[in-house]
């Protein structure tokens, strides 16, 4: 999918943004060879132009890909009443990058039933088509309907999306035109809605490595039939030294925090998206925020959103409540992983235990209330996380399991503290 310079670059710089996964799966994280997976730099300082013809002539996809995202990208882990849906974006049931002179990616989108006590991946196809659907981007309202999102190449850069009822049968087919040339998107349930965060536009260079940026960001509310709501201009500026991308959303139910990175302040800024497709004003949540390092989860129990990413002096998670108060800030904790999640369970009253995957093995557990953040022990662990996406939920009080996306395929990773 080649994609109008958004920041997914290939070994020779040609810039694609994301369809086709073996998954090889294991429930213990030492298990994985995690040389085999090891982290590399997302970005390529020696950039072609876009209208350049890339040699691919007896190139491997390690050789030609340097971004691991286009083996894999996007997943989420959803509980579809007493079931649980692994969904995810892969080149290749077997991730498999084939080198084209284009630099596109061919990604289509996956499911798989998963039992937390024994989770096998069986892949199957969920949507597929020409050039790349990736991230997936998936959630499950209140009545059980799941909705999908991802970014689309066909035939132009857009956000689509499909609906399905909770034993994924199609209600309305993937297709629905969220927004033509919008892109990396990401959904979250409001009750018996959903709303679909995304970007807008690309302006080139700047960001990291002068990769280039997206521009605005937007939200559209989808009812559960598949109409759609008017577009909701959530940050969207004529100032040509402002740009606003990455947007993560979680919801409440009642209303939905959207997040997203400015640049080239390199701060993070939130707005609250309601069911009748207005929003509140833009406020701002933090600073210094490595490059879209970041995301947001309700939690319920607690009744506030926790916010949680990586600035330049470590980890952080902030406590917002549903006025778009700041009610704590932790800062110091071990930097996560990008495109991970922080997940969490009630663990007393008033009390909340979240874990996240930390940089570059491991993870942190968290003790949250209503007011305060604190680390409550870091676990250590042999497999290094990659960047093209994790999310998880917990097995049992002491049980963390971790679906996380690799160049081998999707791996399972159970973290017992």
């Amino acid at each position: 999918m080649m994609r109008r310079g958004l920041p997914f670059i290939t070994a020779l710089g040609v810039a694609s943004l994301g369809a086709a996964l073996s998954v090889p799966t294991t429930r213990d994280a030492g298990i994985v060879d995690a040389a085999s997976l090891s982290q590399v730099p997302v970005t390529q300082s020696d950039r072609l132009s876009e209208t350049r013809t890339a040699d691919v002539s007896g190139k491997t996809a390690d050789e030609f890909y340097s971004d691991h995202r286009a083996w894999q990208h996007g997943i989420n882990l959803l509980t579809v009443g007493d079931r649980h849906l692994l969904v995810w974006s892969s080149w290749g049931e077997t991730p498999n990058p084939i080198p084209n002179p284009e630099g596109n990616w061919s990604h289509d989108v996956y499911y798989s039933w998963i039992d937390p006590e024994n989770p096998v991946v069986e892949p199957n196809t969920l949507v597929t088509g020409p050039e790349a659907q990736e991230p997936a981007s998936a959630a499950v309202s209140s009545t059980g309907r799941i909705l999908m999102s991802c970014e689309d190449g066909n035939p132009e850069i857009c956000q689509r999306a499909g609906l399905w009822t909770s034993d994924l049968k199609p209600i309305r087919e993937y297709g629905i035109m969220i927004r033509d040339g919008g892109h990396s998107g990401h959904v979250a349930a409001m009750r018996d809605k959903f709303v679909v965060a995304y970007s807008e536009e690309w302006i080139d260079e700047g960001g990291v490595d002068n990769l280039g940026t997206g521009d605005d960001v937007w939200a559209r509310i989808v009812k559960d039939d598949g109409s759609l709501s008017p577009e909701i201009p959530v940050s969207v500026s004529k100032d040509p030294d402002r740009r606003d991308w990455w947007p993560e959303i979680a919801s409440s139910g009642d209303e939905a925090l959207e997040i997203w990175q400015r640049y080239p302040s390199d701060t993070l800024w939130g707005s609250f998206i309601h069911p009748d497709a207005t929003n509140s004003p833009e406020f701002r949540i933090a600073d210094n925020i490595k490059y879209y390092v970041y995301n947001v989860r309700w939690l319920p129990t607690l009744g506030i959103y926790a916010v949680f990413g990586t600035r330049s002096d470590g980890g952080f998670v902030s406590l917002i409540d549903r006025s778009g108060h700041i009610v704590a800030t932790k800062t110091g904790l071990p930097d996560t992983v990008r495109e991970s999640r922080l997940i969490a369970r009630r663990s007393g009253p008033g009390v909340v235990t979240a874990i996240y995957p930390t940089m570059p093995t491991g993870a942190a557990v968290l003790r949250i209330t209503r007011d305060s953040v604190d680390l409550a022990k870091t676990v250590e662990d042999r497999y290094e996380w990659d960047y093209t996406g994790t999310d998880g939920m917990f097995v049992n009080p002491h049980r963390a399991l971790f679906a996380s996306l690799s160049k081998a395929g999707v791996r399972m990773i159970t973290i017992d503290f």
